[in-house]
């Protein structure tokens, strides 16, 4: 890493700061023998902020991924009580052929439905978090029985988690058919 000269003429495309050249992704080209021990604080305490920041995230990646769990084990178990608690009042809930569902049309099709949710397999998850909004990605294996024949669909789902209070509750799901 080099300080630019202050002779040079600026290169095209590029942006200075008081003297350094900021390269496209923004790193500061200084020598560490150049910095002061104001800027070597600086840096430190920016580190440090995010760092800080992003622990609440991690815990709220963490809470999401255990409402996730909790919504995979009351499908499989078709445990009205936890999916009540799960799903928040405005839920609409999309399957991969196109059928909505409203909350209790939800409940209802898993609890006492013609279709029987038997395992369902999560992987590739990626939980993005917004403040009080959640959203997670992943493909999914889910098996089922539809009057009483076996069925597995592939799906790529996307989920939509909001914070409620201390807790996390889906208000949306969409998923798409994936090729086997």
């Amino acid at each position: 890493m080099r300080k630019e000269a202050e002779s040079q003429e600026p290169e095209a495309g590029m942006v200075y700061y008081s003297g350094f050249r900021l390269t496209s992704g923004f790193r500061l080209l200084i020598k560490s023998e150049e910095t002061t021990p104001m800027i070597r604080f600086l840096l430190f305490a920016l580190c440090a902020a995010n760092l800080s920041a992003a622990s609440p995230e991690s815990k709220s990646q963490k809470e999401v991924l255990a409402a996730m769990d909790a919504w995979k084990q009351a499908m499989i178990q078709h445990d009205r009580s936890v999916l009540e608690s799960l799903y928040d009042p405005g839920l609409v809930y999309c399957h991969s052929n196109g059928k909505h569902e409203n909350k209790t049309e939800a409940i209802e099709a898993v609890v006492n439905g013609k279709d029987r949710v038997e395992s369902i397999e999560i992987a590739d998850t990626s939980v993005s978090v917004y403040g009080n909004t959640a959203l997670v990605q992943c493909k999914m294996i889910l098996r089922m029985t539809s009057d009483g024949k076996p069925i597995t669909l592939n799906l790529d789902v996307l989920h939509v988690w909001i914070r409620s209070g201390s807790r996390w509750r889906m208000a949306a799901r969409h998923s798409a058919r994936l090729n086997p």
